[in-house]
């Protein structure tokens, strides 16, 4: 029998080991939620009667707002998706390379710490280039490449190697980066510009200064080209608004609890 193994029942689990495992999934999920509710979108709790029919017109309702609603409507959204969301749909001819899970900054939604190995990789460096030769030579095509950390901008020089290597060993290939936008730089975003590197996914604290959120929202607009008419995401044109989807959607952005976009910030390049 399968259960879910929530924090309310942390003191019936009598394997230490597991009982230790499961609170550290229960405080990920208490502050996800404490934080995403300080944005003033709260997530309906598990206890409340919410049934499908409810959600169902909530989701409709989103739709008439201007909404996009897809994928078995499981998948909301507004304005441009990238083509790499599309593709994840169904993994199939998609792959995302680690190449150490090391990160100056703690971030509420991040799950890094369930990362294979996560403690040894705080000190080492997946040999990310090795492993896309050894994928290539094993025959396996790929649609959509990207590259993620930890922060992988901790590590240019291996962040541009890699997306050289996938240009030329996949030429048609989607590609694409996650940052935080640390150590991101005119001379760095030029680096990567020069790879042939797709798209650029912020992970933006809605919580940081807008100081902070100012510094990289120019690096991400000259890291696309305007040659390629790329364009900012709807989510980013409003990154100054910590409440824009609340004032477009009012009370439907409240729903069950799952996942939540708002965090990453993506920009096409």
């Amino acid at each position: 029998m399968i259960e879910a193994t929530t924090g309310k029942k942390l003191f019936s689990i009598k394997n230490p080991a597991f009982r230790s495992y499961v609170r550290m999934y229960a405080d990920i999920e208490h502050d996800f939620l404490r934080t995403i509710d300080s944005y003033g979108l709260p997530l309906a709790d598990e206890s409340e009667d919410v049934t499908h029919g409810a959600l169902a017109a909530r989701v409709d309702e989103l739709g008439r707002r201007g909404a996009l609603v897809e994928n078995d409507r499981k998948s909301i959204h507004l304005n441009w998706i990238s083509p790499a969301c599309l593709t994840c749909r169904k993994g199939v001819g998609t792959e995302t390379y680690l190449t150490s899970t090391q990160c100056p900054r703690n971030c509420f939604f991040c799950f890094n710490p369930n990362q294979e190995r996560y403690e040894y990789y705080l000190s080492h460096e997946h040999d990310v280039c090795a492993e896309l030769r050894a994928r290539h030579k094993s025959g396996v095509r790929y649609r959509d490449l990207a590259l993620t950390g930890g922060e992988l901008l901790l590590h240019p020089d291996l962040t541009v190697s890699f997306f050289k290597l996938a240009r030329k060993l996949y030429p048609d290939a989607y590609t694409r980066l996650y940052t935080s936008g640390w150590n991101l730089d005119d001379t760095l975003i030029a680096r990567l510009q020069k790879t042939g590197l797709s798209e650029i996914r912020f992970s933006v604290k809605l919580e940081e200064s807008q100081q902070s959120i100012k510094g990289i929202s120019p690096c991400a607009l000259r890291a696309s080209p305007s040659s390629r008419g790329a364009k900012p995401c709807g989510p980013c044109r409003r990154v100054r608004s910590r409440h824009a989807m609340r004032s477009r959607f009012g009370p439907c952005g409240r729903g069950n609890r799952g996942r939540s976009g708002l965090c990453r910030q993506s920009y096409g390049a």
